[in-house]
């Protein structure tokens, strides 16, 4: 998932694709020169609440004032830990992936963007976000099962087979499993 600018991951329902994310987090976050910015986009805004709880939970267990800064107020999650690694310290925003819920959304640049159960998540996040890695460089990793009828099914689709060796719409820097 570091070597790849876009990663997509499809696998069955509770398989630890989600879990993995927080690994993720903190193995690329650790490497980073200056402050590490985390975007995680959910289904929708309950998803992304019950996301950003689970995810305090477990940074606030590592004690010692790791987390010095959180905030639970709609589209406005986020944490921000202190150093590990070579990094200056680490925020995560927590985002809902409906329609229109990010496009208040303004002066963040990541580097990473993180969207769970993409195939449930509109193809407008892709709009709002993408000029937010540009500045940093940031990556791209979708992850989800594969089930049709969700909002975002065709693009989490046309991503996946971007990935995909031996596919025509194959480009470079993509990655699928």
């Amino acid at each position: 998932c570091l070597k790849y600018k876009v990663v997509s991951v499809l696998n069955g329902r509770d398989s630890g694709k989600s879990v993995s994310l927080f690994f993720l987090f903190f193995e690329e976050g650790r490497l980073c020169e200056q402050h590490y910015y985390f975007g995680m986009v959910s289904q929708g805004h309950s998803d992304a609440e019950r996301v950003y709880k689970a995810w305090e939970k477990m940074l606030d267990a590592a004690g010692r004032g790791f987390v010095v800064a959180k905030s639970n107020k709609g589209q406005y999650r986020s944490i921000t830990v202190r150093a590990f690694g070579v990094n200056k310290g680490a925020t995560i925003y927590f985002w809902s992936g409906e329609g229109d819920a990010l496009d208040n959304i303004r002066g963040v640049r990541l580097n990473r963007l993180a969207v769970d159960e993409a195939g449930f998540v509109h193809r407008k996040v892709l709009s709002t976000c993408n000029p937010m890695l540009l500045s940093r460089g940031g990556k791209k990793l979708f992850i989800g099962t594969a089930r049709r009828g969700g909002c975002g099914f065709i693009w989490f689709k046309e991503q996946y087979e971007r990935g995909v060796d031996g596919s025509s719409t194959r480009m470079d820097g993509y990655k699928s499993l």
